[in-house]
C-alpha cells in the first residue's frame, strides 16, 4: 500500500487493517499497489546482484 505520509495514527492503523482485509481505500490517503522483485545474478567478470523492483499502482 502507498500511504498519504500525513496519515498516522489510529487512521494509518485504520487503513493498514482495511489494505490487508481487501477493502477499498480512499484514493486520496493510499492506493493498493503491486510490488514485483526480481533478482538479477552477476552477468559479468565482476560479482554482484542487482534487484529490480517494479511497483504497480492499481
Amino acid at each position: 500500500m502507498a500511504l498519504d505520509t500525513a496519515v498516522r495514527g489510529a487512521a494509518r492503523e485504520h487503513l493498514l487493517r482495511a489494505a490487508r482485509g481487501g477493502e477499498a481505500l480512499p484514493s486520496e490517503r493510499a492506493r493498493h499497489v503491486r510490488v514485483i522483485e526480481y533478482d538479477v545474478p552477476d552477468r559479468g567478470e565482476v560479482s554482484s546482484t542487482t534487484r529490480l523492483t517494479t511497483v504497480q499502482i492499481h
